[in-house]
């Protein structure tokens, strides 16, 4: 199915241009609410999070269903995912858990509750999922490796199948991928999605998604590039400053 979502008839990792929707991180990146996915793909979050419900008897006391998913799509393994915490606006707003899903070449997850700590990790291989909610929702957390030659052939064989798709900067091997699938509960964001997709993503901030809110997507767009322009002329001053302090 998430070969089928972003490398199938819809292209949904790419953009019109032919290029990966994340192309300077040589990846492809889906982000929409759940009602536009295959169903299937609800069910395997709610049996997750049961599992994980199974062992870990906190989980048990959180359970509002997922409004929206993620897919990133790999296809350079010298990418991973730098230290950051899922608490901006994009990523929800409550404590329910976040449900990460890995396939296609293992990686090493770490993570720590503070930026002083020093960091645990964990190997997810190829459909491995971790669980965070509750107190440990906005633990910080990076995929710093992606290691080579570890996927699945079973799981190389379904990417080759839908992998036939060549661009500019886009070139699939079969066995060298990493497909990151994340379930949130968000549902402050409904309705904006895909109208402003991959112009939300560069500016999530509270400001924003309040003035789309207010005033409409055009409005906040302009608001956005007009702080930009504020932010670069502060720049140049505070540097004309120096040179002559």
């Amino acid at each position: 199915l998430c070969f089928q979502t972003g490398l199938g008839k819809s292209k949904r990792f790419f953009n019109d241009d032919g290029k990966l929707t994340g192309h300077r991180q040589r990846r492809g990146r889906v982000y929409d609410n759940m009602q536009t996915f295959d169903p299937a793909l609800a069910e395997l979050c709610r049996e997750i999070v049961h599992v994980a419900r199974t062992m870990d008897t906190n989980c048990a006391k959180l359970g509002a269903p997922h409004t929206h998913l993620l897919l990133l799509y790999y296809c350079d393994l010298q990418k991973g995912l730098g230290w950051h915490r899922d608490d901006g606006r994009i990523d929800g707003q409550s404590l329910e858990p976040v449900v990460s899903l890995s396939l296609g070449c293992a990686c090493i997850f770490e993570y720590k509750m503070n930026p002083e700590d020093t960091p645990n990790y964990v190997r997810l291989n190829s459909g491995d999922a971790i669980v965070f909610g509750g107190p440990s929702r906005h633990i910080m957390h990076a995929v710093t490796t992606i290691l080579p030659d570890t996927c699945p052939i079973s799981v190389a064989q379904v990417h080759e199948r839908y992998c036939t798709i060549t661009s500019s900067d886009f070139l699939p091997k079969p066995n060298a991928f990493r497909l990151n699938l994340t379930w949130r509960h968000a549902p402050e964001l409904y309705g904006l999605e895909s109208s402003d997709r991959f112009f939300h993503f560069g500016n999530a901030t509270r400001e924003y998604l309040d003035d789309v809110r207010s005033f409409g997507i055009e409005e906040a767009r302009r608001r956005v590039r007009e702080r930009r322009q504020q932010c670069k002329l502060q720049k140049i001053r505070k540097k004309r400053e120096n040179q002559f302090s």
